[in-house]
């Protein structure tokens, strides 16, 4: 059996409509035998694990089967990485897929080359249209020349689709929390061991979108609340114990990250009916950035909604409510 190159956590929690798709983008490369698909069935209660059951009976050694008890998206990716063996380790939700046209010039790269992280393009698919939309770096970056990390990630904005990292460099040190919204921790927590990194121009994972389902509906965001707060804290904790051993350019990619979430835990609060509850819930979160993580504040403080906040003393509170809620019924 060939060496394993990569191995792929794939977070699968009632995927039976597209498990099929991913599957056979993993099993139609040339380069499959490469490739170590650890599928972790987490607790589904539809016929999820039947169907990649058949895959991994008819090309055993790449596709695998992995059952654990229903724990969250971020336990997916601990278990992966726990049962993970190729030289390279990445995360891909069970109802999206990879482009099998790109599959095997990118494995021909991992498997020739030692990077702490490779960096790949990836495509948004409308799940109801079908309408595809690539989705480059946010800079300019020289493709197929290995950098140091800090040279390279000041202005950087990465997505969990874009990321492989060299499996020794994350295995018995990366752990996630057991829940959702855990890409962002899966993003930064390595980030005190990444030192080089690439850019390839391949286009790797397919990201299905407009799907009801998804967490980052609003309607999710809500219901999981409790959760985005946690993942949030933890960030910021991390962020809090690292940043004197950071570059600036690390610092500054790691804080404008967490910023993105803080502004997504401020539209969650905003959403809900306006009260003193939920007023009371941003300004303390607004405050406790301000004193322990003022890079963070920084860059959130420069926000309309923010700044609006500030200079009405959070009496602008309700009307920004207002809207939000408003925006929430268009959806």
């Amino acid at each position: 059996m060939s060496k394993k190159i990569l191995s792929v956590s794939v977070a699968s929690y009632n995927v039976e409509k597209f498990i099929e798709t991913a599957l056979d983008s993993y099993v139609n490369c040339k380069c499959k035998d490469k490739l170590e698909i650890l599928i972790v069935n987490d607790g589904s209660t539809d016929s999820t694990a039947d169907i990649v059951t058949k895959y991994s009976k008819k090309y055993p050694g790449i596709i695998n089967l992995v059952n654990q008890k229903n724990a969250g998206p971020g336990s997916t990716v601990n278990t992966g990485l726990k049962n993970a063996t190729g030289k390279y380790f990445r995360m891909i939700d069970g109802d999206d897929w990879v482009n099998t046209k790109d599959m095997d010039s990118y494995i021909e790269y991992l498997e020739n080359n030692d990077v702490d992280m490779v960096i790949t393009n990836y495509t948004k698919v409308d799940d109801k249209s079908g309408k595809e939309e690539k989705q480059k770096l946010n800079i300019e970056v020289p493709y197929n020349k290995i950098m140091d990390f800090d040279d390279i990630c000041n202005d950087l904005h990465l997505d969990m689709h874009n990321v492989t990292y060299r499996t020794d460099l994350v295995k018995g040190k990366l752990k996630i929390d057991n829940c959702f919204y855990t890409d962002t921790e899966y993003l930064l927590f390595p980030t005190e061991y990444v030192k080089d990194v690439v850019f390839l121009e391949n286009y790797i994972y397919m990201y299905r979108v407009s799907l009801d389902t998804q967490s980052v509906n609003i309607n999710s965001l809500q219901k999981h609340c409790d959760m985005h707060e946690m993942v949030l804290d933890h960030l910021m904790t991390f962020f809090k114990n690292n940043k004197k051993s950071f570059s600036e350019s690390r610092t500054n990619y790691v804080a404008r990250r967490i910023a993105n979430m803080v502004g997504t835990q401020l539209y969650i609060y905003l959403s809900y009916e306006a009260s003193d509850e939920y007023k009371n819930k941003i300004k303390q979160m607004l405050e406790n950035l301000k004193i322990n993580n003022e890079e963070i504040y920084k860059i959130i403080g420069k926000t309309k909604t923010v700044k609006l906040l500030s200079l009405t003393r959070y009496a602008a509170y309700k009307l920004l409510s207002k809207k939000v809620r408003k925006e929430k019924q268009k959806q």
